[in-house]
């Protein structure tokens, strides 16, 4: 039987320095893809450019006014113009709008048997828009969003629905690069705690939940000398560094910037537990959290705030906090952290390996491409 043809879109610049991450998560994605069904071509913006499989199809200039035309049009029109040989697409949602329909339109026209699934993570995603601009691209998209279901067949999802759209959904959740990941030894607790948050700062991560806790917990007079260690940039950035200050706190809630490769393993490999987004609930959206996922692989304990298929009340290695905006209760969990069984490192990562990897994660798709291509 013939493999079918993938093609992935994302309407980002994987080049860039602030989707080094995503760009990463996307390359996980194809190679799931391609190691179960055969190969998958890749399109994505880069400046005033469009690449398809690293090969420049669109190229309209490097200024600004360029780069922004080809990111909120110019990507989507040059898709497909060339007809659609694909069997299959996968778009990383990117919110909607005419141009988008227009390209999916086009792609099912010149090729009725393509099929196309959208990813869609969270639902609903409204709650995310911060900012007059942000906000502006969601209306138009509440508009035109309503129109997706004539040319799509399926939505990827981390939620728990089974309609998004009036189109079916494919669920599943996010998942990890496991191998790419590296165990380091928990550092001795001699001294003092380390938390780490390590985002790209914004409300729904929580961490000023943590920066309260801290302060409750020293108002109570806890001993146990506790630091949290904040490593990346964003929105919240500055509003954090605001409560700690406020809070008396600087000598305990450490601001490290954006770190990669050796600088953060570093920091890691100093910290005893992680701390996953914990205001989700702020957003009122259903989804599955990425970083928690990267600390099970890592051997990290972590602190999660939200329901996750993954990590269920029972899974002895994540300490539940509260889904509302109380600080975060230090004392219980230093007490949740003294109470993890030897080895448990090695428990986490085997945990990783079995059921976080995006082999896994991508296989009630694959499953479902296989149905809907007949491959």
């Amino acid at each position: 039987m013939t493999r079918p043809l993938g093609l992935y879109l994302a309407n980002l610049d994987l080049e860039a320095q602030h989707a080094l991450g995503v760009a990463k998560k996307i390359r996980s994605q194809m190679a799931a893809l391609e190691a179960a069904l055969g190969p998958v071509q890749l399109a994505y913006p880069s400046g005033g450019r469009v690449l398809l499989d690293g090969e420049i199809i669109l190229d309209i200039g490097e200024s600004l006014s360029a780069r922004r035309r080809t990111s909120l049009y110019g990507y989507y029109e040059r898709i497909g113009r060339d007809g659609a040989p694909w069997d299959y697409v996968y778009l990383r949602y990117g919110r909607t709008s005419a141009f988008v329909l227009r390209m999916l339109a086009r792609l099912k026209r010149a090729n009725p048997r393509l099929r196309v699934f959208i990813e869609l993570p969270s639902f609903p995603y409204s709650t995310e828009a911060v900012g007059f601009r942000d906000r502006m691209f969601t209306l138009t998209d509440r508009f035109f969003r309503n129109f997706l279901r004539h040319n799509t067949d399926r939505i990827v999802t981390f939620s728990h629905k089974e309609i998004i759209l009036g189109v079916p959904t494919i669920q599943t959740d996010n998942g990890v690069d496991v191998v790419a990941l590296e165990v380091t030894p928990q550092p001795p607790t001699v001294n003092a705690i380390r938390l780490l948050g390590l985002a790209n700062l914004s409300f729904w991560h929580g961490y000023d939940r943590v920066i309260a806790g801290l302060a409750a917990y020293r108002a109570a007079g806890g001993s146990r000398p506790v630091v949290f260690d904040v490593v990346g940039t964003g929105r919240e950035l500055a509003r954090l560094q605001h409560d700690a200050s406020r809070l008396g706190l600087e000598d305990v809630v450490r601001f490290h910037g954006s770190r990669v490769g050796a600088e953060l393993d570093s920091i890691v490999a100093g910290c005893h537990i992680g701390v996953s987004s914990i205001g989700m609930h702020r957003l009122v959206v259903d989804t599955s959290n990425l970083k928690s996922r990267e600390f099970c692989a890592r051997g990290l304990p972590f602190v999660i705030a939200y329901p996750d298929r993954d990590f269920p009340p029972a899974f002895p290695w994540a300490f539940h906090a509260p889904e509302d905006d109380s600080p975060l209760d230090i004392g219980a969990l230093l007490d949740f952290h003294a109470g993890l069984a030897p080895g448990f490192q090695s428990g986490m990562r085997a945990y990783a390996e079995e059921n976080l990897t995006w082999t896994a994660k991508m296989a009630p798709v694959v499953a479902e491409i296989r149905t809907l291509t007949r491959a």
